[in-house]
């Protein structure tokens, strides 16, 4: 039987899409396609009597169409401080192994999951302010969507009700958003100025 598991923490996803991400209300990404990156970092959490307090994971992603249309390719970060145990634990939980949502699912829209890496990750959740670095592989940072014609400093939330990742989340802009991976071609883009996400999740499984 795979291992209970649960964790709860803070999520950050910025992608190459408008403001507000139309993929988070059943449409069509912007572009026609997704490059982006999404960020875990857990407060408190276990996979069965492997505790996962404190753990960073990252994934820069991309998909030729919709996520739901697959075909993506993902590389996972781990934080480097992570022990081995832990390591173990949030990949069966990512690679859909151990069931639960919303893993499950997402797996099985990457044709490709390279092999993982272990690097540091600096992940400050502060809403406009947050920053989010794994080594020389990805660099995020928020910053507030602005109106187009005053320019002031524009805020706002969505709520999900038929969620698959958050519930509620806070939307912002991304002052940087840059992915540079070696493993795969797809993998290296640049979208400033698109859109970023803040939430609180709780996820578990199977």
């Amino acid at each position: 039987m795979p291992e209970k598991w649960s964790y709860t923490g803070d999520w950050v996803t910025s992608c190459n899409c408008d403001w507000g991400c139309p993929c988070n209300f059943n449409s069509m990404p912007t572009k026609g396609h997704c490059e982006g990156v999404v960020a875990l970092k857990i407060k408190e959490g276990n996979y069965g009597k492997t505790s996962l307090n404190g753990v960073n994971v990252v994934i820069a992603v991309w998909w030729p169409g919709a996520i739901h249309q697959g075909n993506g390719v993902a590389q996972i970060y781990i934080d480097d401080k992570a022990s081995k145990d832990q390591e173990k634990a949030i990949l069966e939980i990512l690679s859909g192994n151990a069931g639960g949502k919303p893993w499950s699912i997402l797996a099985k829209t990457f044709s490709t999951l390279l092999p993982p890496k272990r690097a540091p990750i600096q992940m400050e959740v502060r809403g406009k302010d947050t920053v989010l670095r794994v080594d020389n592989h990805v660099d995020v940072q928020a910053e507030p969507m602005r109106n187009p014609v005053t320019k002031d400093e524009a805020y706002a939330d969505v709520v999900i009700h038929t969620y698959l990742i958050f519930n509620k989340g806070s939307l912002f802009s991304n002052k940087i958003h840059t992915v540079k991976e070696s493993s795969h071609p797809k993998l290296n883009f640049s979208h400033p100025g698109q859109y970023l996400a803040v939430a609180e999740v709780r996820h578990q499984g199977p």
